[in-house]
């Protein structure tokens, strides 16, 4: 018996990219119209707690509805998490249109998902033809959000990087950020070191910009400057 998880929710999923006029949001709506076309095409599985998702079966590229729970989207090579992912959502969308999977999904508490084959999911848009316009508004949020984190954590400055990921932390949902040690969350998505990150939040701390309660977990953030002066 699985235990299921009710889908969590980020404290925002409206972006918008620096010195750019206009946010684009989630595109919750539209994974749910498409989601729904395509339950009847797929089949249940079980995920087990750190199972990974693999988007290939027997050869054949598939695709998963990911309803209940939470997942990671992680680097192949190293492990390194991309980004939370928060149901509704269809993990393997992209990579169904290409042979190479350069992530993985990974489910981070025991849910259950719906497995749809390569072969299904196109027999579901021909046969829902209007579905195109659904999966390219998907696309195109999805190529958006990657684009502003690249610019977020590319930064070629520690403090910048550390400082939006800290506010990612802080949007996680309360079950996720309540869980979850802020140095552990920014070592998990960079390639910063482990002294870089312990040194620039304790000078947060220390200037009471950030609240951080034993254990290492994020209260609260009161303000982030733009450069971090030594006190």
């Amino acid at each position: 018996m699985i235990l299921r998880v009710p889908p969590l929710q980020r404290e925002t999923d409206s972006y918008e990219f620096p010195n750019s006029s206009g946010t684009f949001s989630h595109p919750g709506q539209e994974l749910n119209e498409l989601i729904g076309k395509l339950i009847p095409y797929g089949e249940p599985v079980q995920l087990a707690k750190s199972q990974r998702i693999y988007l290939k079966q027997k050869e054949e590229n598939a695709c998963y509805l990911l309803v209940d729970g939470y997942y990671s989207l992680r680097y192949q090579n190293d492990g390194t998490i991309i980004s939370n992912i928060y149901p509704p959502i269809i993990a393997g969308l992209a990579e169904i249109f290409a042979n190479h999977n350069p992530g993985y999904f990974r489910a981070e508490v025991a849910a259950q998902a719906i497995r749809v084959s390569e072969k299904a999911f196109f027999k579901c848009l021909s046969e829902h033809p209007e579905q195109w316009l659904t999966i390219a508004k998907i696309q195109s949020y999805t190529i958006l959000r990657l684009l502003l984190r690249d610019r977020q954590i590319n930064t070629k400055n520690a403090y910048l990087t550390i400082c939006h990921l800290l506010n990612d932390l802080n949007n996680q949902p309360a079950m996720i950020r309540e869980h979850t040690i802020a140095a552990h969350y920014i070592l998990d998505r960079t390639h910063l070191a482990r002294s870089t990150i312990m040194s620039i939040l304790a000078k947060l701390q220390r200037g009471n910009h950030i609240v951080i309660k034993k254990g290492g977990y994020l209260v609260e953030i009161n303000h982030l400057p733009e450069q971090l002066f030594n006190n």
